[in-house]
């Protein structure tokens, strides 16, 4: 499996999301009310249709926007979300040195890495030195 990036998407007529990435309160926003169907379609297309599992992924990334807020983050500029799932490596060997070690078992896992990104310094605002 692949890292997963997403941005959630409005539904309704207003296409300023599909031009310009969500904040922070945007992410808030739909995590919380549940009302973006296009989110909800990845979480299960990610996390599968249990309730529970569910709750806890929406728990997860409401914990870490907010988080990101506390630490600093600008509530009023775009963010990207990351998620990436977990592995486990089982015996020996390493992604980096073909044949070293042995045979090996590769699983994923339930855990998984939650990322929040933002650009502090927007290119058009920024300045080249």
């Amino acid at each position: 499996s692949s890292s997963s990036s997403s941005s959630p998407s409005s539904s309704s007529s207003s296409s300023s999301s599909l031009h310009h990435p969500p904040t922070i309160v945007d992410w808030l926003s739909r995590l919380t009310s549940r009302s973006d169907s296009s989110l909800h379609n990845l979480f299960i297309s990610r996390y599968g249709n249990d309730p529970g599992i569910l709750e806890d992924r929406y728990d997860a990334y409401m914990t870490l926007l907010r988080s990101s807020l506390m630490q600093g983050f600008d509530d009023q500029r775009p963010v990207v979300v990351v998620a990436s799932p977990g592995r486990d490596r089982v015996f020996m060997g390493h992604t980096d040195l073909t044949g070293l070690g042995g045979p090996t078992i590769n699983s994923t896992t339930k855990q998984e890495i939650l990322c929040v990104m933002q650009v502090v310094v927007p290119v058009e605002e920024g300045n080249s030195s």
